[in-house]
């Protein structure tokens, strides 16, 4: 496969895709045309029950078809969408146009995406594919922005000729589809058969559903979103139809409509910005949170001593996976205490001693259970009742399922004491295991309980209360 020339006919691709005059101001020439503001958005009602209603189906016959193929439909329901509405004279040629458009829409949502990540896989510049699909976003909106910017064109034309010119962009663009490779990674190794396809409808269906059921939250965002976009879509109606109905000139329809678009633009803009910090559930999940013009990007935790440059590697490659410009200014890993249960241990130190109080084992939640030691410390010293002293208590016996992590430590800190028992190796002050050089922080690091020295021997962090001495440290 030719990457750039994939490329380029990709981004043609996209830009012909939304260069729709008529398509673009549909409403505008069927206002012109006679159709009420109730007409229109009844095919608009169409539009979206078939979208509705193609959208599973859509995705399998991606499967079946192939990437090339499906876009290839696309164009072709897209072509045949501007006929029907080029021969319509009613209501049903209408909504059989919206239908074929709803087609058009669905065949190509997320196949082009997939055909350009796949592209690029093969060719392995995945690490390229943000920046890549920002400039198909430019393309696809360039175009559009375009389109609606001859709007008054479009109704100088009139609909017949303006939908004969859409017929012809979808022509080009078929062509431009003819003339992709088909990359033959992110292709299912079988393809369905048609007569498999109601099972797995019915099966994605299902899987729709428990998704759905599982994840209400998500339902809910899909709903404020069709709501804004169905407020979005009868702001547009009506502005089309009242632009129509002041008898603004066909000079100003374009700039006016594009203006109107502009505006959401600038709302975008104005909006305020995520905030927050954003944690992977999966396992070996990322962290994000923003510091500034930065992002600090978490993740790839493991046991002091072990994995040695490994982690920042990894890391290192998330980030230039998901923001490829990103520069890489500072790096550096942080130790938290763990407990065998994963729940702090916040109370009395000890039964013997009762005004020796302790709060440790955050892992990594220590802004959050600061402020649960805060209170719960305080109605402690207070000689107040706590419900969650027993939760958090030191003295409480770990459960049954922490015996194996718990073995696996003591096996651990066994084997670095062994070790350290041989002539010749750096010791750890604490308690004689033997050290790891850390090669990516310039460290000596204790696998065994976690205290960490500089080249020199300085102790940074304990359990060890002293330095090491010794003369030689750079390995």
């Amino acid at each position: 496969m030719n990457l750039k020339r994939q490329v380029r006919r990709l981004l043609l691709l996209e830009g012909l895709s939304n260069f729709h005059l008529a398509g673009t101001a549909w409403v505008l020439l069927l206002t012109l045309r006679g159709f009420t503001p109730v007409q229109i958005g009844l095919a608009e009602g169409v539009f979206h029950l078939a979208s509705l209603c193609f959208e599973l189906p859509s995705g399998m016959l991606a499967d079946l078809m192939g990437r090339k193929g499906t876009l290839f439909a696309s164009r072709c329901a897209s072509l045949l969408s501007a006929l029907a509405m080029l021969r319509s004279s009613g209501g049903a040629g209408l909504c059989l146009a919206m239908v074929l458009n709803a087609l058009s829409y669905n065949l190509s949502s997320g196949t082009r995406e997939a055909m350009t990540y796949d592209s690029l896989l093969e060719a392995g510049q995945e690490v390229h594919y943000l920046r890549l699909s920002a400039l198909q976003n430019i393309c696809w909106r360039g175009a559009g922005a375009a389109a609606l910017l001859c709007a008054g064109v479009t109704a100088a034309l009139g609909w017949q000729r303006a939908y004969g010119l859409d017929m012809l962009v979808d022509g080009l663009a078929l062509a431009v589809v003819l003339g992709l490779a088909e990359p033959a990674v992110g292709a299912p190794e079988v393809r369905p058969r048609l007569r498999a396809l109601p099972q797995g409808f019915a099966q994605c269906g299902r899987d729709a559903v428990e998704f759905l059921r599982a994840v209400p939250a998500a339902g809910r965002l899909m709903l404020v979103n069709a709501l804004v976009g169905a407020a979005a879509t009868l702001l547009g109606f009506f502005l089309q139809d009242g632009l129509v109905r002041a008898e603004a000139g066909t000079a100003a329809l374009g700039p006016l409509l594009l203006a109107a678009a502009l505006g959401g633009v600038a709302g975008s803009r104005l909006a305020p910005r995520l905030e927050g910090m954003y944690l992977g559930v999966d396992p070996g999940g990322l962290s994000l949170r923003r510091a500034g013009q930065s992002l600090l990007l978490g993740g790839q935790s493991h046991r002091t001593g072990v994995q040695k440059n490994r982690p920042y590697r990894a890391l290192a490659s998330s980030a230039h996976k998901l923001f490829p410009q990103a520069k890489i200014w500072q790096k550096w890993s942080a130790q938290d205490c763990i407990t065998l249960d994963s729940v702090p241990y916040i109370g009395r130190f000890s039964r013997r001693n009762r005004d020796w109080y302790v709060a440790t084992g955050f892992g990594k939640w220590g802004m959050t259970l600061s402020m649960v030691s805060a209170h719960l410390l305080t109605d402690l010293i207070c000689k107040r009742t706590s419900p969650y002293e027993a939760l958090y208590s030191p003295l409480r016996f770990p459960a049954l399922s922490a015996v194996p992590r718990l073995a696996g430590h003591m096996t651990r800190s066994a084997a670095g004491l062994i070790k350290g028992l041989a002539p010749g190796v750096m010791r750890c002050p604490h308690m004689g295991c033997k050290l790891s050089w850390n090669a990516a922080e310039a460290t000596w690091d204790c696998p065994c309980h976690g205290s960490r020295f500089d080249s020199s021997g300085k102790l940074m962090t304990g359990p060890s209360q002293t330095s090491c001495r010794c003369h030689k440290l750079i390995p």
